[in-house]
């Protein structure tokens, strides 16, 4: 692998490396656009939910996953810090087993669990689009054990609630794949631009020796042109000035 030379005009900077956009404006307004069908479908799917206790805390596990996005979004580099990374991770998966371990077994629905589930798969992708898939794995099988852990105390039982977030795993396989895909990727980039600023500077040096050949016949043919002129016109030139010419 190349080694990063910091400074180096060739060297890629941490905005250019990030090869996923993430934190971009276009991501955040998805996540936006997203959140909103979020409260929108946790709402539809609980309204018979009468207690306040699952509102309050399905209301905890959305904050708790709006915090973990931002946390993202305000990261503009490649590599998400291993603090960061773990902070992230912890919160996403608080913020799912809160959604999912206070829902009442009278009034259960699978789409109930559809949000929490769909927020954790996206924040995790991301994390192992950070380069932190270690993490992101971690939190994926914490969540699938306190979501059957979760599953077990509201009466649905162990497989149904840790069945709610298998879905998230195909999604990771994915974003691992992605991301295992792009570690060459800035090595490839830095290679390119070597091979721009090699060709740019080329062209610069043809340029340059180019212009400095045309002033070069330009002041020969100031100077002899005179003479030439003089030859032709059948001008005899004095002993002195002939050894001046020559």
């Amino acid at each position: 692998m190349t080694p990063i030379r910091r400074g180096d005009p060739i060297d890629l900077d941490e905005t250019t490396g990030n090869l996923f956009g993430l934190g971009s404006p276009l991501l955040i307004r998805a996540l936006v656009i997203f959140a909103s069908v979020y409260v929108v479908v946790t709402v539809g799917a609980g309204w018979e939910i009468r207690s306040v206790a699952t509102w309050t805390a399905l209301a905890a596990g959305f904050v708790m996953f709006v915090v973990a996005a931002s946390t993202l979004m305000r990261y503009g580099g490649s590599t998400l810090p291993r603090g960061t990374a773990a902070a992230v991770t912890v919160l996403t998966v608080a913020g799912l087993t809160v959604s999912l371990w206070f829902l009442p077994r009278e009034t259960y629905l699978t789409l109930q669990t559809t949000p929490g589930t769909s927020a954790m798969t996206i924040i995790l992708a991301m994390v192992v689009l950070y380069r932190r898939p270690l993490f992101a794995w971690l939190g994926a099988l914490c969540a699938t054990g306190l979501a059957a852990v979760g599953g077990d105390l509201i009466g649905i039982g162990y497989a149904v609630g840790a069945g709610n977030t298998l879905f998230c795993y195909p999604v990771l396989v994915l974003a691992t794949l992605f991301g295992l895909m792009a570690i060459p990727m800035p090595d490839r980039l830095r290679m390119l631009r070597e091979q721009a600023f090699a060709q740019a500077a080329e062209e610069a040096a043809t340029a340059a020796s180019a212009t400095e050949r045309t002033k070069q016949l330009k002041r020969l043919d100031a100077g002899a042109r005179p003479i030439l002129e003089q030859i032709a016109d059948g001008h005899e030139f004095r002993p002195k000035r002939r050894s001046t010419c020559v």
